[in-house]
């Protein structure tokens, strides 16, 4: 995955009722992402640089360690 990951730290202020999206201090939108499973290992679907793909969860992680 090589694209720049965003430093911001962010505060969730409110959850929108009966969804999955969360709202943040600034505005934003999020929703949690859930896992798709093949072969037992997790694969999270991602749009990076305007495609989805689909990225391992260990990779996700690496990177977003790295930033």
């Amino acid at each position: 995955m090589n694209t720049k990951m965003n430093k911001t730290k962010v505060s969730i202020v409110a959850s929108i009722k009966d969804t999955t999206y969360f709202v943040s201090k600034d505005g934003r939108v999020f929703r949690e992402l859930k896992p798709t499973v093949i072969q037992e290992r997790h694969y999270y679907n991602v749009v990076v640089d305007g495609v989805l793909r689909r990225v391992p969860k260990n990779q996700l992680i690496e990177d977003a360690s790295n930033v």
